[in-house]
């Protein structure tokens, strides 16, 4: 089961649609850090402390609730809303990453009421970390419910078919554990094209 939940991780992270996921760089790390409390209180110190969280993701989480927290407390503090739904959704990950489904849930809730006010196009990036939050739960129906959202939701008919591949794929997985196998096999005739189809652009 770890293997599935970290597979579905690495599958929505890969999709950079609507928030961007960073490779763990001490570099950047080592820079930041060293200054980040000398940095003035603007939007670029929130996109530092939201690059951060996302680089700890998967070597210190810890580190990432603390640089979310930190981001979406500042983001809040100069009304920089997009930085504040992104904070949330570093922590809300991280902490359905960890177990922790009820905190998860909390700041992924909030990340939609501010989304659905400020950037209602981020519903879609939501409905994928909710279908995270219930997957890792092991409550496969709740999952296909929000998958179901984000492919029902208008904006999802404007993205390109590199970028609706996850939540395809995010479904067809969840059906499958889920026992129906009909369903599973639509949605991986879906995926399987684009793969044919694009497997050649990826690095």
């Amino acid at each position: 089961m770890k293997a599935i939940i970290l597979t579905l991780l690495v599958i929505f992270l890969a999709n950079t649609c609507f928030s961007q996921s960073f490779s763990f760089d001490q570099q950047f790390v080592d820079s930041i850090t060293s200054r980040l409390s000398t940095y003035p209180d603007d939007t670029a110190k929130v996109n530092n402390l939201v690059k951060l969280a996302s680089m700890h993701l998967l070597v210190k989480p810890d580190l990432t609730i603390q640089y979310a927290k930190q981001g979406a407390d500042l983001a809040e503090k100069i009304k920089y809303f997009e930085g504040k739904i992104n904070c949330l959704g570093q922590s809300a990950v991280c902490l359905a990453l960890n177990g922790e489904w009820a905190k998860a849930t909390r700041d992924a809730n909030e990340g939609v009421a501010l989304s659905e006010k400020y950037q209602p196009e981020k519903l879609i990036y939501w409905n994928n970390i909710l279908f995270l939050i219930s997957t890792f739960k092991g409550d496969y129906k709740l999952a296909i419910q929000y998958s179901l959202k984000s492919i029902n939701n208008p904006a999802f008919s404007n993205l390109s078919e590199i970028n609706k591949w996850p939540t395809y794929m995010q479904i067809g997985r969840a059906y499958e554990l889920a026992g129906n196998l009909d369903s599973a096999q639509f949605y991986a005739k879906i995926v399987t094209n684009y793969v044919l189809k694009y497997g050649h652009i990826v690095p």
